[in-house]
C-alpha cells in the first residue's frame, strides 16, 4: 500500500471513531438523562404519597379521633352513672343509654408504614414524637374500652352471686348488688379506674387536637 493510500485509510478510520464517540456520547447521555428523569419522577411520586398519607392522618385526627376521643369521654362518664346508681331504677334508667363501642377509633393508620417513613411524611417533624403518643394512648383505651368495663363490673357481680351464701330468696344478682360489700368494693375500684382513663382520655384529645396539621 502507497503512502496516499495510507493516509486515506487513516483518514476513514479517524473518521469512523469520531462517528463512533458521538454515537457512543448520545447513549450515555440518553442513559444519564434517563436516569435523572425517572430519578426526579420517583422524588416526585414519593413526594406525592407522603403528602397524601400525612393528609390521610389529618383527616383522621380531626374528622374521626377528636370527636371519638370526646365521645369517649362520655361513654367513660356514662359508664361511672350505671356503675355508681343507688338504686335498681337508676340502675336501669342509666344502663339503657347507648355506648358506642367506636370501631373506627383505632391506631390502625400510623401503623400502614414503618416509623421512619411516618417520619418522613410529616412536614412539622417536631409532632413525631407527640404522634406516635397518641396513637399509642389510644391502643391503650382500646383495651378496656366503656363498654368492657361495664361488661366486667356484670359478670364480677354475677360471678359473686353465684357463690354468695347470702342470697334472698327470688333475688336477682342485680337486686343483690345493692346491698352487698363486695359489690361496693368493686363500684369503688371501678370508679377509680374510670377517673384514671378519664384523665388520660383528656391528656389524649390535647394531643389530638396539636396534631391537626402536621
Amino acid at each position: 500500500m502507497g503512502e496516499k493510500e495510507c493516509w486515506v485509510l487513516f483518514g476513514y478510520l479517524g473518521l469512523m471513531t469520531h462517528e463512533l464517540a458521538e454515537k457512543l456520547f448520545i447513549a450515555f447521555a440518553g442513559a444519564a438523562i434517563a436516569l435523572i428523569l425517572k430519578a426526579m419522577y420517583d422524588e416526585v411520586k414519593e413526594g406525592l404519597q407522603r403528602r397524601a398519607f400525612r393528609k390521610a392522618i389529618e383527616h383522621n385526627v380531626k374528622d374521626v379521633l377528636v370527636p371519638k376521643t370526646e365521645r369517649l369521654i362520655r361513654d367513660y362518664e356514662q359508664v361511672r352513672k350505671v356503675i355508681m346508681s343507688s338504686s335498681i331504677e337508676q340502675y336501669n334508667a342509666e344502663k339503657k343509654k347507648q355506648i358506642d363501642q367506636m370501631p373506627m377509633f383505632n391506631s390502625d393508620l400510623i401503623k400502614r408504614l414503618p416509623p421512619q417513613e411516618v417520619y418522613r411524611c410529616l412536614h412539622d417533624k417536631s409532632k413525631y414524637g407527640l404522634l406516635f403518643e397518641a396513637f399509642y394512648s389510644i391502643d391503650y383505651h382500646r383495651e378496656k374500652m366503656p363498654a368492657a368495663i361495664l361488661d366486667s363490673f356484670y359478670k364480677l357481680n354475677l360471678e359473686h352471686f353465684k357463690l354468695s351464701n347470702d342470697r334472698e330468696e327470688n333475688e336477682t344478682h342485680i337486686d343483690h348488688m345493692f346491698h352487698c360489700t363486695y359489690a361496693d368494693a368493686l363500684r369503688e375500684n371501678m370508679n377509680n379506674q374510670i377517673t384514671m382513663r378519664v384523665g388520660s382520655a383528656a391528656q389524649l384529645l390535647d394531643e389530638l387536637k396539636k396534631l391537626r396539621h402536621l
